[in-house]
């Protein structure tokens, strides 16, 4: 049987040594989400954006960067669904999506770049390999390197995933 006055105990100190950081974090989220009004959101987009701030204020990083994509993912989407374009909706990768939207001028080059590059750290940590092969050692190494870079690859994240939802919020209130 579980000992709860155990369990209650660790979790209070838990929340003692984490305190500041996870205020860090709730902080830098309402910088960033500020006081603005409410957006019409798809609703997958909605249900993860909370899961991803969720994750991103209790560090867990990795996860708020795969939450933050399937954000961004969403979005992206979203115009295609109030087109009609169900081959975009349905059939489109990540990439083939990012690259969609930006020829169809939904979001910039720049913004296609970070995308990329959220979509690139994130498949290195979904998609890990066997590292005691010899030809692994090195992506272990980088992997290792870029979980130590996770919190600020999640910031770029947030800070992205943020921006597509006010950017592309205003096409979805505008197309329904």
């Amino acid at each position: 049987m579980t000992d709860v006055s155990k369990i209650r105990k660790a979790l209070k100190k838990f929340d003692k040594e984490t305190f500041d950081e996870r205020y860090e974090r709730i902080a830098f989220l309402d910088k960033l989400i500020g006081k603005s009004e409410y957006r019409p959101t798809p609703f997958f987009a909605a249900e993860y954006f909370e899961e991803a701030k969720s994750c991103f204020i209790n560090g867990d990083f990795i996860v708020s960067i795969i939450m933050c994509q399937l954000v961004c993912e969403e979005m992206l989407k979203d115009p295609y669904r109030f087109t009609g374009e169900v081959k975009v909706v349905d059939s489109y990768g990540f990439a083939d999506l990012i690259e969609k939207a930006q020829d169809d001028s939904f979001i910039s080059a720049d913004d296609a770049c970070k995308l990329h590059k959220m979509r690139k750290f994130r498949n290195l940590m979904e998609h890990t390999k066997d590292f005691s092969h010899k030809k692994y050692s090195l992506r272990f190494i980088s992997q290792h390197k870029l979980l130590l870079e996770s919190e600020k690859q999640a910031k770029e994240s947030v800070k992205l995933m943020i921006k597509l939802m006010n950017q592309l919020s205003f096409l979805y209130e505008h197309s329904s």
